[in-house]
C-alpha cells in the first residue's frame, strides 16, 4: 500500500478479520460513529487504519 495516494481516486479493499472490509478513506475520525473502523491518512501522509475511540489491535488477529 506504499504507493496509496490520498486523491479519492483508487479503488481499494483494506481486508480484515471476520470478512470485515475497510473500502474508503475518512477524512478524519469524525467520519465514523464511535467504535467503527476507518482508514485515513494522518498528518505525515500515511494511511492508518483504526477504530474511532477504540482499539485495531483485534482488527488483525
Amino acid at each position: 500500500m506504499n504507493n496509496l495516494k490520498n486523491k479519492g481516486r483508487s479503488q481499494f479493499r483494506i481486508a480484515l478479520k471476520r470478512d470485515e472490509v475497510i473500502d474508503r478513506i475518512s477524512s478524519s475520525y469524525a467520519d465514523v460513529p464511535e467504535g467503527e473502523k476507518l482508514a485515513l491518512f494522518n498528518s505525515a501522509g500515511h494511511l492508518e487504519h483504526c477504530i474511532t475511540k477504540g482499539n485495531a489491535a483485534g482488527l488483525w488477529s
